[in-house]
């Protein structure tokens, strides 16, 4: 909630913290983590000036609300800008592994089926004889989809059903 925003008005509320005590946590983190805190004012003083913001791979958001006289409406923009980068290069990440996956699928001509991509999550129908490799291909992919200097990191489940791998 601090990357997209929150006030420590909203973290005390979702959290049942004092709104003292939220605000100290707010003031920890940014300095726990300073470049953080650089990131966000960056991305908000880019959109201020260009009226967009970009995701990792350069698509554009344009936020209007970012420079609106309504203070409601300007707040929204800023979180809707730094929603825009976090959430954006996210999709662009798993955009990327998904291409991959299935290109890999086709070059092993296996015949298990990517399904359905849902924010953060890839659903597959995987044959019980392609399971292994198809491990093997989604970790690959998934970790190896962007360097960005960290490691990225993934976790599976299998179950008969999609309920059931929750």
């Amino acid at each position: 909630g601090i990357v997209y925003g929150i006030s420590d008005y909203g973290l005390a509320k979702q959290t049942g913290l004092s709104l003292f005590d939220a605000k100290k946590y707010i003031n920890n983190y940014f300095e726990t983590y300073p470049n953080i805190k650089k990131f966000m004012d960056e991305t908000k003083e880019f959109c201020k000036e260009n009226g967009y913001v970009t995701t990792i791979m350069h698509r554009r958001r344009y936020i209007k609300e970012i420079n609106s006289p309504n203070h409601a409406l300007r707040e929204f923009g800023k979180r809707a800008a730094m929603n825009s980068r976090v959430q954006g290069s996210a999709a662009d990440l798993i955009k990327v592994a998904m291409i991959n996956i299935q290109k890999e699928i086709e070059r092993r001509h296996l015949s298990s089926k990517m399904v359905l991509s849902i924010h953060d999550e890839l659903i597959f129908d995987v044959l019980n004889e392609e399971k292994e490799e198809m491990i093997a291909i989604i970790n690959k992919e998934m970790k190896g989809a962007m360097d960005l200097g960290v490691t990225l990191d993934n976790s599976l489940s299998f179950a008969y059903t999609w309920y059931d791998a929750k």
